[in-house]
C-alpha cells in the first residue's frame, strides 16, 4: 500500500514527502467517535479531555485518507515511507513538561552519512533540518524552540523503536512510549 502510494504521488525522496504532507495533511484528528476535530488547544480546558478521550491513532492508509493527524500519526506514516524508500532512521517521542504535560513525535533520518530532522506537525519547524552531528543536537535545538520566555520547559526523549498498535487510545499509545527507556532529560522545575 505504501509502495503504491509513494508512486502515485511521485514521492521519492524525503524532500517530496515533505511537501505532499504540508500540502495535503491538516492538524488535528478523528476521534473514536468518527467526529474530526481540528481545534486542538491544549490549554484550554476542554480540548485535551476531548483528545486525552476520543483520540485513536491512525494508520498510516486511515492519515492518507482522512488527512488529518496529530505527530503521532504523522510519524508512523512517515515511518512506513522512509522505510519503504530505503532510509536508516528513527523515531522520537518528547514529553514536554511545562505546567501542563504534552508531547511531540518526530523523525530523523541519515542520507549520505549525515543526520537530519524531519518535521512535518511542528509548523514553526515545519522542515528538513541539518545535518546535526547527534540527536542530542536535535533534542537541544527542540528544547530551546519550546522555551518561552514566560515558561519554562522539561523534555524526557524517548525512541520509539515499537510500532503502536493502529486504534489504540492516548493512553495505550503512551503506554508503548513508557515502556522504552529515557534516552534524554532536561528537567526544569516548574514554580507557580
Amino acid at each position: 500500500m505504501i509502495k503504491t502510494f509513494l508512486k502515485d504521488n511521485h514521492i521519492s525522496s524525503s524532500e517530496d514527502l515533505l511537501l505532499w504532507m504540508s500540502d495535503n495533511i491538516e492538524y488535528g484528528f478523528v476521534g473514536s467517535d468518527r467526529k474530526r476535530y481540528t481545534e486542538i488547544d491544549f490549554d484550554d480546558t476542554k480540548t485535551p479531555i476531548d483528545f486525552y478521550h476520543k483520540y485513536r491513532l491512525q494508520s498510516p492508509k486511515q492519515l492518507i485518507d482522512s488527512k488529518l493527524g496529530v505527530c503521532w500519526d504523522c510519524a508512523e506514516l512517515e515511518r512506513a515511507c522512509f522505510k519503504e524508500m530505503g532510509y536508516q532512521f528513527d523515531i522520537y517521542y518528547l514529553e514536554l513538561m511545562d505546567k501542563v504535560t504534552s508531547t511531540h513525535t518526530f523523525l530523523t533520518y541519515w542520507h549520505k552519512s549525515k543526520l537530519y530532522w524531519f518535521e512535518s506537525s511542528y509548523f514553526d519547524k515545519r522542515g528538513i533540518h541539518g545535518p546535526y552531528r547527534s540527536r542530542v543536537e536535535i533534542f537541544e535545538e527542540l528544547h530551546l524552540s519550546l522555551n518561552k520566555e514566560d515558561s519554562a520547559v522539561g523534555i524526557t526523549a524517548y525512541t520509539l523503536s515499537t510500532i503502536p498498535k493502529y486504534g489504540s487510545s492516548c493512553r495505550q499509545y503512551m503506554s508503548v512510549v513508557k515502556a522504552h527507556k529515557p534516552i534524554w532529560e532536561v528537567i526544569v522545575p516548574i514554580i507557580d
